[in-house]
């Protein structure tokens, strides 16, 4: 029976030696994916901080465009009012002529009913 005894402690032992073992393994693939995740969550962190900073940027880029756009705009329309303000003054012009042709028609007109 004492023999019998210490074959089933061996086996008890191979038993508990192999669960040890594979409790080191399992504890080391535990820990390599804990580190793998913790790279990978730095890595997407890093991400998502890069993609923000791309996002401020373009609207950066937008705004400068708009405010481009914007001065781009207002000098055209500066352009626009000095050609109407001239346009304005030419047809002013143009009037005061037509006035004053009338008003010689007026007079040749009464000068020649006069005769």
């Amino acid at each position: 029976m004492q023999f019998r005894g210490h074959r089933d402690r061996d086996a008890n032992e191979l038993m508990y030696h192999d669960f040890l073992r594979r409790h080191d393994v399992l504890q080391k693939e535990y820990e390599k994916k804990v580190n793998d995740l913790s790279k990978k969550e730095l890595l997407l962190k890093e991400k998502d901080e890069n993609l923000q900073k791309l996002a401020n940027a373009e609207k950066g880029m937008k705004l400068k465009e708009l405010t481009n756009k914007s001065i781009e705009n207002k000098r055209k329309i500066k352009m626009q009012a000095v050609k109407i303000k001239v346009l304005t003054t030419q047809l002013n012009m143009c009037e005061a002529r037509v006035a004053a042709y009338e008003n010689e028609l007026e007079k040749t007109k009464m000068k020649s009913f006069l005769y």
